[in-house]
């Protein structure tokens, strides 16, 4: 089995999370996937789910920063592993679950791990430069990709 390309995990959990298509976010994730963001962070796809109900929000990426790292001896116990590290400055609406109306926007960042195809973590930034820094990236690691949609 092909391991799915990195940007396409990371663009199809944005699709998967604007369609609230839980099943199919689940299948995303790795076992062990790990979440962070404003209200803390933990493990697991139990916690994942949690996140995704209460998750009453749509992101558009508007820039791309990307690593890949074939192999990653010992960092998630397994050698050899093909993983990568993409984060992402993302324009975020919350609508109301009854309505859709409009309740918040703001502009932030995310950083994603990608392991074997899954998605292995998300953890939220306050902007693309604290999450570029956090995650060892820089601005030779920019990407430019077409709108997805």
């Amino acid at each position: 089995m092909a391991i799915p390309d990195d940007i396409e995990v990371v663009r199809t959990f944005h699709d998967r999370l604007a369609a609230r298509d839980v099943p199919a976010m689940l299948d995303l994730a790795a076992d062990d996937i790990r979440v962070g963001g404003g209200r803390g962070s933990n493990v697991g796809k139990g916690f994942f789910e949690e996140w995704i109900a209460h998750a009453s929000l749509t992101l558009e990426p508007t820039r791309w920063f990307r690593r890949v790292d074939e192999e990653r001896e010992g960092r998630h116990g397994v050698r050899g592993e093909v993983a990568s590290t993409v984060a992402v400055e993302e324009r975020a609406i919350w609508r109301a679950a009854q309505s859709g109306r409009e309740t918040g926007r703001m502009t932030f960042a995310a950083v994603y791990e990608i392991r074997n195809g899954a998605l292995a973590s998300i953890a939220r930034y306050n902007n693309i430069g604290e999450a570029v820094n956090t995650a060892g990236l820089d601005e030779d690691n920019e990407i430019d990709l077409p709108a997805h949609g």
